[in-house]
C-alpha cells in the first residue's frame, strides 16, 4: 500500500512519501502545491493524508481534482482544514480558504445532503472526478464537548452552520474522510460508443 503524506512540513510519516514546499529534514518530494500537476503518476496512492493544507493553496477544486489523479479507485483520503467560524481559521494570514460541512458536496458521487446550490453549481466541476463523502465531523474542545455542542452540531450539522450557532460555539476544525472513485475505463468506453 502506498501511502502520501500532503504538506507535512516537520510531521513526517514513517512509511509515506512525505511531501512539502520546503525542503526539510525527512521531505522526500519537494513541489509547490500550487503548481500543476503535482510530480506523481495517475492512481499511484491507495491512501492520502492531508493535514491543515488545502486552507494555503489558491485553486481548492483543482488540487481536489490532483487529488483524484494521483489517487487509486477506492482509495482513502484524509483532509482536515479549518472551518470558518473557527478564530484559528484567520489568524494565520496564509489561510485563503475556510471550509463548511458541505464544501466538499459538489464533488461527491454519493448521495448525500442535496440542497440547489450543490445542484446548480455542481456543473463546474465535471462529472469525472468524485469522491464518496465516509465520514465528516467538527473537531471540538474539550468544554464544547462537554456541554453538549459535539452531539447537536453532528446530528444538525445544516442547523448548526445555517443558524449561526457555528460562531457562538466553534468548532476547532473539520475533517473529511472520502474516498475516491473512478469510472471503469470498459464503461467509459462503452459510453462513448452509444453516444
Amino acid at each position: 500500500m502506498k501511502s502520501l503524506n500532503v504538506g507535512c512540513g516537520t510531521d513526517v510519516k514513517k512509511g509515506f512519501v512525505n511531501l512539502d514546499r520546503i525542503n526539510l529534514s525527512g521531505v522526500d518530494v519537494v513541489h509547490d502545491l500550487n503548481k500543476f500537476p503535482w510530480p506523481f503518476e495517475d492512481d499511484e496512492f491507495d491512501y492520502i493524508y492531508c493535514d491543515q493544507v488545502l486552507e494555503h493553496l489558491e485553486d481548492i477544486p483543482r488540487a481536489l481534482r490532483e487529488l483524484w489523479r494521483i489517487s487509486k479507485n477506492g482509495a482513502k483520503i484524509h483532509i482536515a482544514v479549518p472551518h470558518y467560524a473557527s478564530p484559528g481559521a484567520w489568524f494565520d494570514l496564509t489561510h485563503k480558504h475556510p471550509f463548511g460541512w458541505m464544501s466538499l458536496d459538489y464533488m461527491a458521487a454519493n448521495e448525500i445532503h442535496r440542497h440547489s446550490v450543490g445542484r446548480m453549481h455542481s456543473h463546474e466541476y465535471g462529472d469525472k472526478e468524485k469522491f464518496n463523502i465516509l465520514k465528516r465531523k467538527f473537531i471540538f474542545g474539550r468544554f464544547h464537548r462537554l456541554i453538549g455542542v459535539g452531539l447537536f452540531s453532528h446530528s444538525f450539522p445544516i442547523a448548526y452552520e445555517m443558524f449561526n450557532l457555528a460562531y457562538m460555539f466553534p468548532p476547532r476544525h473539520m475533517e473529511f474522510d472520502i474516498e475516491t472513485v473512478k469510472n471503469d475505463k470498459k464503461t467509459d468506453k462503452k459510453d462513448k460508443k452509444e453516444n
